[in-house]
């Protein structure tokens, strides 16, 4: 991952580090890390966000993924996994939870290496894929705000290979 979204010095911190080409996210502490970044696009448009994430140490049962839409972390989308194989999509608001997939096991993360998250906007309807394998889908639903971001679990540490955000033809 290069710098092009220019995440900012505060970001690039010992949590955040740039090295080879890739983002890597450290959470020391025992409660997870989240950072974001502004991505202008147009909603209204058929999109895709798409990422490679990777696991590298942290607590096989733990969430760590995306998270999109975010408006001053007050409201924010999150898809992801843990290492042990599950996966899940929920909305956060600070004060609860609500589950669009609890959470499931489906055979589809690789624990060791990378996994791809794809979470893509046609029509009227958002779909979510998982090292390019359908996982789920629901309703389209306006964004709160536009900050795309990522989510490391507690005492561990990610490594992120790209970032893309495009538009569907």
């Amino acid at each position: 991952m290069d710098d092009k979204y220019n995440w900012t010095a505060d970001q690039i911190s010992e949590s955040h580090k740039l090295k080879d080409g890739f983002l890597f996210l450290t959470s020391s502490l025992s409660t997870p890390l989240e950072t974001s970044i502004p991505i202008d696009f147009d909603e209204m448009n058929d999109f895709q966000i798409e990422t490679s994430i990777q696991v590298i140490q942290g607590d096989a049962n733990a969430f760590s993924g995306i998270f999109w839409g975010i408006q001053i972390f007050s409201e924010t989308y999150k898809f992801g996994f843990s290492p042990n194989g599950s996966h899940t999509i929920f909305k956060d608001n600070s004060t609860s939870i609500e589950k669009y997939l609890d959470w499931t096991h489906s055979g589809l993360i690789n624990p060791k290496s990378t996994n791809k998250l794809t979470i893509r906007k046609m029509d009227n309807e958002y779909y979510f894929f998982i090292n390019e394998k359908f996982v789920h889908s629901f309703s389209y639903f306006p964004l709160p705000g536009f900050d795309i971001g990522f989510r490391v679990a507690a005492k561990s540490t990610i490594k992120i290979d790209y970032l893309t955000v495009s538009y569907i033809n």
